[in-house]
């Protein structure tokens, strides 16, 4: 499954943070938003999220979609893992 990561800007409240991902949960081509770990004592940790990606979407509209909310800092596509 592909993934986007995306990571919420500092001044964001922690509410915020905690719903916006749920709200991506409707958008369709989404299977699953969260943030990795809401309950993080680091800032940075919690203001860390993905959406993992159906197959059949459109993953370059999604991430243009998520880049352009807002509340986050920034949004990309995790490096490429795997054996060559």
């Amino acid at each position: 499954m592909r993934s986007i990561i995306f990571n919420f800007k500092p001044e964001v409240p922690s509410a915020t943070q905690e719903n916006l991902p749920k709200g991506l949960n409707t958008l369709p081509g989404i299977h699953r938003a969260s943030c990795l770990n809401a309950k993080a004592k680091d800032a940075s940790l919690r203001r860390m999220c993905f959406a993992e990606i159906k197959e059949d979407a459109d993953l370059q509209a999604l991430l243009t979609r998520i880049r352009s909310m807002g509340e986050v800092e920034e949004a990309g596509l995790p490096a490429q893992r795997g054996l060559s």
